[in-house]
């Protein structure tokens, strides 16, 4: 459900750049999911998400800008220690 608003929103938001590659089934797929998992001493996180890449792109001399957007949920824990 979140996923379908985000990706109507997202295609609402770009509606005029390269409206022939948008569509809304392409825009709530995502582009990449994730799982992140991380220890330390004295702590420990996990996380899991997903990013949709922004349909645009900008060349300069030195580099492409591209932009994306990216969903996640993460949980992190320490036992209180610094």
């Amino acid at each position: 459900m979140l996923a379908r608003a985000l990706g109507v929103a997202l295609l609402l938001a770009f509606h005029g750049a390269h409206a022939e590659e948008l569509s809304v089934g392409n825009v709530v797929k995502p582009s990449a999911l994730f799982v992140q998992l991380g220890a330390a001493e004295h702590g420990h996180e996990g996380a899991f998400g997903a990013t949709w890449d922004l349909p645009w792109r900008r060349e300069f001399d030195c580099c492409l800008a591209t932009g994306y957007v990216e969903a996640a949920v993460g949980r992190w824990s320490g036992n209180g220690e610094n």
